[in-house]
């Protein structure tokens, strides 16, 4: 899962992020069962900064962006494969 920051607020002055989430990941063999590979995790960051910084089709630029138009200023990659729910 990625995790990018905007500069902008919901209406109740909350700050907006957008996400990304990454299916057939895989965790470090030998090491703990939910942690990233490495290797994976750099692919992951630089593919989600290129969307920060653009895609470009020679006429038009194409930036990571939510359905009201806030654009990702930053990211932050997950480190975890699984997504973890604690019992209360």
């Amino acid at each position: 899962m990625v995790k990018f920051s905007t500069d902008q607020f919901s209406t109740r002055n909350h700050p907006i992020y957008l996400y990304s989430w990454f299916h057939s990941v895989h965790n470090i063999q030998g090491g703990p069962s939910d942690t990233l590979a490495s290797a994976q995790k750099t692919v992951i960051d630089t593919y989600s900064t290129a969307w920060i910084t653009g895609f470009s089709d020679g006429t038009n630029t194409y930036h990571r962006a939510g359905p009201r138009g806030a654009v990702a200023l930053t990211r932050t990659t997950s480190p975890v494969v699984r997504h973890r729910d604690f019992r209360s």
